[in-house]
């Protein structure tokens, strides 16, 4: 009975353990208009993993024309 109670208890673990998966990428910028070099208040931006066509997440950015998204998986974004 020990033994199947040791055995339940570590697969229990290992499936909360996996079950925690963590993003610590972070993309920030600051978007400026090309022509007036002033910052773009408000802008939408959208993330795209590489190759895909849905978007993965976006944001606006703030006052000063800056953003971060954070939380985000490994891989290469457009």
């Amino acid at each position: 009975m020990k033994i199947f109670l040791l055995l339940a208890f570590g697969i229990l673990r290992v499936g909360i353990a996996k079950a925690q998966k963590t993003f610590t990428n972070q993309i920030s910028g600051v978007i400026i208009d090309s022509v007036s070099k002033t910052p773009l208040e408000y802008a939408t931006v959208t993330l795209f993993l590489k190759g895909n066509k849905k978007p993965l997440t976006g944001t606006i950015t703030e006052k000063n024309g800056s953003f971060t998204i954070n939380e985000l998986p490994d891989g290469i974004y457009t």
